[in-house]
């Protein structure tokens, strides 16, 4: 595939000549393959074609990040997921079914809302609601674990 270019001045969007890649030149390039003419673009773009290492600016090298696009410097990953806190929207703390990070009568309001709604099959509430609510893990929703998030609430 050969690639044409009508090369315009910085100065001037006035060039006339044809655009027909034998008598244009781009810096030196002059008609060729597609991959030559991407190659160059490449090599004279210099800094502005390397993409980002740390793209959110956290000081975590986004590689590493573990919510890379969103700013969280401390990388907290408090349920140890390996998604970091500022994008999580799970924290999975079995009992903090609001996702607030602390245990408290919010919670024993939403697992008695979930029970009341259908338990574990409710379609009103999101999976790590429920999930987060079902505190002993055995797939059901019910007064055991309401008792059960009471007692760690008191504790």
């Amino acid at each position: 595939m050969t690639v044409r270019a009508k090369p315009w001045t910085l100065d001037s969007n006035t060039n006339s000549n044809s655009c027909d890649g034998t008598n244009s030149t781009i810096n030196g390039w002059s008609g060729g393959s597609t991959s030559d003419f991407l190659q160059q673009l490449v090599d004279e773009c210099g800094d502005l074609c390397l993409g980002c290492t740390d793209c959110d600016e956290d000081g975590t090298q986004d590689s590493e990040d573990n919510c890379p696009g969103l700013y969280n410097p401390s990388q907290e990953d408090s349920d140890g997921d390996g998604l970091g806190d500022e994008c999580d929207n799970c924290h999975n703390l079995p009992g903090d079914v609001n996702d607030d990070l602390s245990f408290d009568i919010l919670d024993v309001i939403t697992t008695v809302n979930i029970i009341l709604a259908g338990g574990i099959s409710s379609p009103d509430f999101t999976e790590c609601q429920k999930t987060d609510a079902d505190l002993n893990a055995n797939g059901v929703i019910n007064i055991l674990d309401v008792i059960q998030l009471i007692n760690l609430i008191l504790n």
